[in-house]
């Protein structure tokens, strides 16, 4: 009996003892995750193809692109054929498209922001946080997921807002100045709906906060941008001017204009990951 008590010493001795009064985030998730880079980011494309928000906002978003091109260009044609161009405000057919798309620049702008911010309530982030032990995976899943959503949702919005010329008559087409598909005007939008996704993503991961995000890109890149621009030429390599000349112009922004729309991109996304890697969980 006693040999007996002594092998059940030993073996319980042998038990590994856990240590209830850890309080970080590392000791809460309680082992190291071998996840990949892969399975990181399947598990954010599955979380956000269940947010009924994100599927309304590429929906509404095509669709309400689409329905503004049509709308202008059925609306030049008609003042066209009427001998009215001048109603038209200086406006050709062929330029509805990207006018739209400009304008539906809210799309980007709110899928980043969303991105990171169906994790900020703090019960969600602590569960976030206890499935991987590598939160640079995580952020790095989420700007991935943010890029290829924005990249998608702007290919497809294009499609939308090129329907209206689908189909159409050469001799409907030259009278309202003809259209020329541009792949390089379209290519450099569709990166510059893929920056300011990452930017708004970045904000939200920073300031935990959509709003924060959402309302100064807004403000910035539709309206307070070109006023301020216009009173500073030198802010003519602010990311969205860069782009903004490109797509419209069709013509490549200068190296330096690259570069400085790049750095602006990195800092502001070394930030927002630095943030979110470094900040307590709760």
């Amino acid at each position: 009996m006693q040999a007996l008590a002594k092998r059940l010493r030993i073996a319980l001795l042998r038990v590994p003892q856990e240590h209830p009064d850890s309080t970080s985030c590392a000791s809460l998730a309680g082992r190291p995750s071998a996840t990949p880079m892969t399975a990181a980011i399947a598990a954010e494309v599955r979380k956000t193809a269940s947010l009924t928000t994100i599927r309304q906002c590429v929906l509404l978003g095509l669709t309400g692109i689409a329905a503004v091109s049509w709308f202008g260009v059925l609306q030049t044609i008609s003042y066209t054929q009427a001998g009215r161009p001048e109603d038209t405000g200086g406006i050709a057919a062929a330029d509805w498209p990207l006018l739209a798309l400009h304008y539906g620049k809210v799309i980007p702008v709110l899928l980043g922001a969303w991105i990171f911010g169906q994790d900020m309530a703090t019960g969600t982030r602590r569960m976030m946080f206890l499935a991987s032990s590598s939160r640079i995976r995580i952020a790095c899943g989420k700007m991935f997921l943010a890029t290829l959503l924005t990249s998608a949702t702007a290919l497809a919005c294009s499609l939308g807002a090129l329907t209206p010329f689908l189909g159409a008559s050469e001799r409907a087409a030259d009278g309202v100045g003809g259209f020329q598909l541009s792949p390089a005007r379209f290519g450099w939008l569709i990166g510059y709906w893929v920056v300011i996704a990452l930017l708004s993503a970045a904000i939200t991961a920073a300031t935990r906060n959509t709003v924060i995000a959402v309302a100064p890109l807004l403000i910035w890149t539709i309206g307070l941008s070109d006023l301020l621009t216009n009173a500073l030429p030198s802010l003519k390599i602010v990311f969205d001017q860069v782009f903004k000349t490109a797509y419209q112009s069709g013509f490549t922004p200068s190296a330096s204009e690259l570069t400085a729309t790049a750095i602006q991109l990195i800092v502001v996304m070394t930030i927002g990951a630095v943030i979110f890697i470094r900040r307590d969980c709760g």
